[in-house]
């Protein structure tokens, strides 16, 4: 009887225990992150919505979102298919069967970057017989050649556009000339000076003149005083002076107007440039791969050049031994003093932008 208890309790304890365990196993269990479902471990896809789940990359075992071709944490392609081309590939292949391209990636001969697609991802040039082929068609494009076209024009546009910007913002910070009263200014002499002088307090003492015999009066001649070419200046009259205020009010009407008809032509131009590249669309039926050479190929590059004056350090000038350095740390001296030296240079930028089409 006792026998029979004691076999009755352990097979009640080891039911209690199962279901502990499985309670706990069903709590930690994965679950979908799209509708909760419970997920067998390792699986790539939820039984119950579809919804894909997370996998492991094929080079580093890292674990990364499902789709990716290259690993983000690796930079190695994440799966068995080509990266080129889209063709599967067996786990022991070195290069593609279908397209020949080395599942190792190509290294750039332009900047030296390891690549896994057919153009490099960092400066854009071809790497393979695929993506010169690539080049070949988009060059063949009329509505690429045309977009080519269009944005060398609204380069050049932006250009005329920033040169009137420049001059617009000097000219609206150059102060107004000052108007002048008097037509001509004449220095002159000291004698002349003091003849009119003696000439006014003669007209303001009003004393009468004694009569005299009337006779003809004689004609006086009175010499003029010698002046000195070096003595006469004559500044700007008002008339050159208002003459050449209008010229400059009239340079700086026309630069605005000049600027605001640009703009509205570059606006239409970059409306222009978009509508091209919205219209050039890849085969819908091509792989992922093959549309991304297609975008590649067409992608068009602009470069604009800007020139401005900047004063730059050049050098640091000790106080104790009056030498240039590169710095405060290159001088050998003990004690610590100077200045930066600076001055005036053009420096020459370049803007380089890239336009392609959405894929």
């Amino acid at each position: 009887m006792e026998k029979d208890l004691h076999q009755h309790q352990q097979k009640y304890q080891e039911k209690q225990l199962y279901q502990t365990q499985s309670e706990h196993k069903h709590e930690h269990a994965a679950q979908c992150s799209n509708c909760g479902a419970a997920i067998a471990e390792g699986a790539h896809f939820c039984e119950e919505c579809g919804a894909p789940q997370g996998c492991n990359c094929s080079s580093c075992g890292a674990a990364i979102q499902p789709g990716l071709a290259i690993c983000p944490i690796c930079g190695k392609p994440a799966t068995t298919h080509c990266t080129f081309c889209g063709a599967e590939m067996s786990a022991g292949e070195a290069f593609c069967p279908e397209c020949g391209n080395p599942r190792g990636g190509i290294t750039c001969p332009t900047c030296k970057t390891l690549n896994f697609r057919s153009f490099c991802r960092n400066c854009n040039t071809g790497l393979n017989t695929m993506a010169l082929r690539a080049i070949e068609e988009a060059k063949k494009d009329p509505r690429y050649i045309k977009a080519s076209a269009i944005a060398q024009e609204s380069q050049q546009l932006e250009d005329e556009i920033e040169q009137l910007e420049a001059f617009i913002a000097q000219e609206s910070l150059r102060p107004a000339e000052p108007e002048r009263t008097l037509d001509t200014y004449v220095e002159v002499s000291d004698e002349t000076r003091r003849l009119l002088e003696k000439f006014e307090a003669l007209s303001k003492s009003g004393g009468s003149t004694p009569k005299t015999k009337t006779s003809k009066p004689q004609e006086v001649k009175i010499k003029q005083p010698e002046i000195s070419p070096l003595t006469v200046t004559t500044p700007p009259s008002n008339a050159t002076q208002q003459s050449h205020a209008g010229e400059t009010r009239r340079k700086f009407s026309d630069a605005t107007a000049r600027l605001e008809q640009l703009r509205a032509t570059h606006k239409a131009k970059i409306n222009e440039f978009q509508k091209e590249i919205d219209a050039m669309i890849p085969n819908p039926n091509d792989p992922p791969e093959i549309k991304r050479n297609f975008a590649c190929a067409r992608m068009i590059k602009t470069v604009s050049g800007t020139s401005k004056k900047v004063s730059v350090r050049v050098a640091w000038i000790c106080n104790e031994c009056h030498i240039r350095h590169n710095n405060p740390s290159e001088c050998a001296v003990k004690e610590f003093g100077g200045n930066w030296v600076y001055e005036d240079r053009t420096i020459n930028t370049e803007t380089i932008s890239h336009n392609s089409v959405n894929i």
